[in-house]
């Protein structure tokens, strides 16, 4: 189902309710005997040159000194290409979120590119989920993928990371622009545990728990039909599609 804004940035989502459709992830443990989607939609980026994105409201986190932990679903088309989840629309700001070219799972956050990265256990073109935690003291680093732990950690050099759009990154999104879908983007001021990251990444909104979402001040489903907002089901910071 197209949004409306151009031929790239689409939103896919269920024909009936149990059946997903468009390659999204489904729930695959079976605690009701049942089948269930993970979101019921998912935002859909084309890559370089679209210039497709979502544009939110300027807000920035104290990385080095607050915890954080920032969750996703994403599918990306295409590898050895960087794929932004969150970042700036100005190339001097120089801070993401992203997958980058090596496919590591990057953090960057000052002017001049100081970045962590953490080395992803899988690398392919399927859904998977990702979630990063920054500890807020010495900010050490810690990325999941799939709820499983990956192999190494980073440092956060700086003390903070300013983000106005998502899925692009630098000068107006024409770099590192995201090819592929993202869902269920979440971002608390808190670190997760393993457990808690298991637990939210198969949930939608509605379905976290008090504990879970006290936490947590941005929730972009990513799910809408038509029109061109995208929701923030936590923090209020609606966001805009763009193509």
């Amino acid at each position: 189902m197209a949004l409306g804004l151009g031929a790239s940035l689409n939103r896919t989502g269920l024909v009936t309710p149990g059946i997903v459709t468009d390659n999204l992830v489904m729930k695959h443990m079976y605690p009701a005997g049942a089948v269930q989607p993970v979101s019921d939609g998912a935002a859909y980026f084309g890559g370089a040159g679209t210039e497709d994105r979502i544009t939110i409201t300027e807000t920035e986190f104290s990385v080095h000194d607050a915890a954080h932990t920032f969750a996703f679903w994403a599918k990306r088309n295409v590898l050895g290409v960087s794929h932004t989840i969150l970042g700036h629309t100005s190339v001097s700001t120089h801070k993401r979120l992203t997958i980058d070219s090596s496919n590591n799972f990057l953090i960057e956050s000052d002017t001049d590119g100081d970045a962590a990265t953490v080395t992803l256990n899988t690398v392919d073109t399927e859904w998977h989920h990702y979630a990063l935690t920054v500890t807020g003291s010495g900010s050490t680093i810690v990325a999941y993928q799939d709820g499983v732990l990956c192999s190494d950690s980073g440092d956060v050099a700086s003390n903070n990371m300013t983000i106005n759009i998502i899925g692009a990154a630098d000068s107006g999104g024409t770099e590192k622009e995201f090819d592929g879908y993202l869902c269920n983007i979440g971002i608390w001021e808190a670190v997760l545990t393993q457990p808690q990251v298991k637990s939210i990444m198969w949930k939608q909104y509605a379905d976290l728990t008090t504990t879970e979402s006290e936490d947590l001040i941005h929730w972009w489903a990513l799910d809408e039909g038509t029109g061109t907002s995208a929701a923030d089901s936590k923090g209020g910071n609606t966001g805009t599609f763009e193509s």
